[in-house]
């Protein structure tokens, strides 16, 4: 099982998608595309950019870019994991869930982008009750 949070949900996409050796994937608060996070965050990276120049701020205005035919490749069993309330435009989460073949999406009701995941049990209990 392969289970990434945010960049280290990206990660797995782009990872599962060149593989067949993972066979379970969990991806939550992942993007497939700079523009599918809400704007106050992406105005918010870009400042910090302006005044840093900072390389991994660069990369966040840059990327990801993962296409529906590389989603398409994923063969892993796979859940896609949002709150209501994410970082992520419910656009490109359901984007996601709906170009892995067979991918089971949850959202979250009431969270935020990490709130289900810092100091919190639940992810566990997901991701447990998906695998088992």
């Amino acid at each position: 099982i392969y289970y990434g949070f945010s960049d280290g949900g990206i990660i797995g996409l782009i990872a599962v998608a060149q593989t067949e050796r993972i066979t379970d994937l969990v991806v939550s608060g992942a993007n497939t595309h700079p523009d599918a996070v809400v704007q106050p965050l992406k105005a918010l990276i870009r400042v910090m950019y302006t005044f840093t120049g900072d390389p991994k701020m660069e990369l966040m205005l840059k990327e990801p870019d993962i296409t529906a035919e590389e989603l398409s490749r994923i063969h892993a069993r796979t859940l896609v994991l949002a709150g209501q309330h994410d970082a992520v435009l419910p656009a490109d989460t359901r984007f996601i869930a709906e170009s892995i073949p067979g991918a089971v999406l949850r959202i979250l009701a009431s969270e935020s982008h990490g709130s289900y995941i810092v100091h919190d049990r639940r992810i566990a209990d997901l991701i447990t009750a998906f695998v088992l």
